[in-house]
């Protein structure tokens, strides 16, 4: 993400919504995803969703954001 804000607002709403991603890298501006290697098809499948949804919620914030600034 290319705003270490958004990366950690992203990082927090995972966070509540049940899923535990950290974030690393450079600024702290990259998802870092952690699952076993033996996880089930369908909680893969849900913490994508859940990751999916949160960067879109934040991107779509900062859009509205940018576009009234």
């Amino acid at each position: 993400m290319e705003d270490e804000r958004i990366t950690q607002k992203v990082v927090e709403e995972c966070y509540q919504n049940g899923l535990i991603i950290e974030s690393a890298g450079r600024k702290d501006s990259v998802i870092k995803l952690m699952p076993p290697l033996t996880i089930e098809l369908e909680l893969l499948q849900q913490g994508c969703s859940i990751i999916r949804q949160a960067i879109q919620e934040n991107i779509n914030k900062v859009l509205e954001v940018e576009s009234y600034g």
